[in-house]
């Protein structure tokens, strides 16, 4: 079963054995950080289906696509960087959205 986000973080937080200054306040320090590793839209599409016709349309059907290997490399070597940055620990989740521009 997978675990939630929150769930993987609260695990993380434990293990570091992290406690809040105050349960209630509503200063607490920076523990998370969010990072978005962009792309060009078209190009980043290109990787992961090649020319393949992609329907961008909101619950369109796009079953019959195969993914390409190419954004596969892309998405290790960000995942990679990281890592490195941040210690393979500390890394929580890691997800890609190829639906957004």
């Amino acid at each position: 079963m997978v675990k939630r986000l929150d769930e993987r973080i609260q695990e993380r937080l434990d293990e570091l054995k992290y406690h809040p200054f105050k349960a209630d306040s509503k200063i607490q320090p920076n523990i998370c950080a969010k990072l978005i590793i962009r792309g060009n839209h078209e190009r980043t599409l290109e990787m992961a289906f090649g020319n393949q016709i992609v329907n961008l349309n909101k619950e369109a059907d796009n079953s019959h696509l195969r993914r390409c290997r190419e954004v596969e490399y892309w998405v290790l070597d960000s995942y990679k960087w990281c890592c490195d940055q941040f210690g393979k620990e500390n890394v929580i989740g890691f997800q890609v959205h190829l639906d957004e521009k």
